[in-house]
């Protein structure tokens, strides 16, 4: 019998690293590294290298700081 040297993510699946979340919200990483670094998203530091987010709840966050139009629809 041969190995299979698959890899397993273990990461529960609605959590995504700074790329992923960059390409869920399209934006750089260098902007979801500032709105980190601002205190505007949450993230878990599993480790010092291993941040992780939550999409649902990054989208949420960034949803406070939504410009809301000013005039309705004209009718």
């Amino acid at each position: 019998m041969s190995e299979n040297n698959l890899q397993i993510d273990t990461r529960p699946p609605e959590l995504v690293g700074t790329k992923e979340l960059a390409h869920a919200v399209s934006a750089s990483t260098r902007t979801v590294e500032r709105w980190r670094a601002d205190g505007k998203i949450p993230y878990l530091r599993i480790s010092p290298r291993l941040l992780l987010y939550s999409v649902p709840s990054v989208v949420e966050a960034l949803g406070r700081f939504a410009v809301k139009a000013k005039y309705g629809p004209k009718s």
